[in-house]
């Protein structure tokens, strides 16, 4: 199995650096002072700065060096010449650590892969691995939200997460931290059972610099749009309506959409759901009490279909529904009862 990368860099106001490819274990090795650098150093001059001047810190803070979970075209970081993602790195911020040591509950994770202390001291980097690299920026974007929350939820501090740190060119400043936390065997994620969560069509990072404060993250359940607009109007005849949320879905994909119907009837499947989600559509159908459920993407490398794990969804149907969709996406090939992950392994 390859090494995931990642991309390593020392000077960030720089905008046309060419970052080098990395490891983890390179990271780990750096942030632990195994290889020999002024990170300590560095690292405590920053801290004792922000003690008495916050601004200034925030400026001596783009000295040091920084990593991107992420690979370039050229090795220029921009979200124009992103190549893959490798990593989903976490930025948990103002959270009280004992003894400068990572909270058991990171540690105890067996996604997180490595975990040190910021720059600020007040705050963790987490790096959790995926299990095969996303080519689609925007799709890294909603699929980090996702996995962030759900992250968050799991380790009891939601409202320490950073969640704007989804852009797929996002950078994460190295810190000294000698207790660092390193597993060379984590359990990589595999992306392709997370479900995007809605979000405004990506626009890059505008503040790659910064790692900001976090805001509580709540998932909501959605209103029926008309059914809120009815009640609020007799609650509050003079009260605004709120706009529903922008979601985009390629043009491609609009086309596909309304023909899923058709198939499905084809198929002995009724529609139950089909609804339109960030860069993608989400397929629920039924056949008597069983249900089924599938997203359909659209990304750089066109069509993914994707089963969903939702609890409540019957396999052998979510067999079913798949085979319909995928079928005619890419009728000159062959599929049986496996995953998508493990069908494009096998393809390559």
């Amino acid at each position: 199995m390859t090494t995931p990368s990642l991309s390593f860099g020392e000077a960030i106001t720089c905008g046309q650096e060419v970052l080098v490819d990395c490891t983890l274990e390179n990271i780990f090795e750096c942030v632990t002072g195994r290889i020999p650098s002024s990170l300590e150093s560095d690292t405590r001059r920053l801290r004792k700065l922000m003690a008495i001047d916050k601004a200034a810190y925030r400026k001596a803070k783009t000295k040091l060096p920084y990593i991107a979970g992420s690979v370039f075209n050229g090795g220029v970081r921009r979200l124009d010449s992103f190549l893959s993602a490798h990593y989903f790195i976490l930025d948990i911020d103002h959270i009280e650590l004992i003894d400068g040591q990572i909270p058991d509950q990171i540690v105890a994770n067996p996604v997180v892969a490595m975990a040190f202390v910021s720059p600020s001291g007040e705050g963790i980097k987490v790096f959790c691995q995926l299990e095969t690299p996303i080519t689609d920026p925007s799709l890294f974007s909603a699929l980090y939200k996702q996995f962030a929350s759900e992250f968050a939820d799991k380790v009891g501090l939601t409202g320490s997460l950073d969640l704007r740190t989804h852009d797929a060119s996002r950078a994460c400043f190295l810190a000294y931290d000698p207790q660092a936390y390193f597993n060379p065997t984590p359990v990589a994620i595999d992306w392709q059972s997370l479900e995007p969560l809605n979000s405004a069509p990506l626009q890059a990072d505008t503040n790659p610099l910064g790692e900001g404060s976090a805001s509580p993250t709540t998932a909501q359940n959605e209103l029926n749009e008309v059914a809120y607009k009815a009640i609020l109007k007799e609650i509050n005849p003079n009260a605004l309506v709120r706009r529903a949320k922008d979601v985009y879905v390629p043009q491609d994909l609009l086309e596909f959409m309304d023909l899923i119907p058709d198939l499905c009837k084809a198929a002995n499947l009724e529609i139950s759901q089909l609804n339109k989600i960030q860069y993608g559509v989400k397929v629920c159908a039924k056949q008597g009490y069983r249900l089924a459920e599938l997203n359909v993407f659209y990304g750089k490398r066109g069509f993914s279909v994707i089963k969903s794990p939702k609890t409540g969804t019957d396999p052998a149907l979510n067999s079913v529904l798949y085979d319909v969709i995928f079928n005619y996406l890419f009728p000159e090939n062959k599929t049986i009862d496996i995953p998508l992950i493990d069908y494009l392994t096998q393809s390559n």
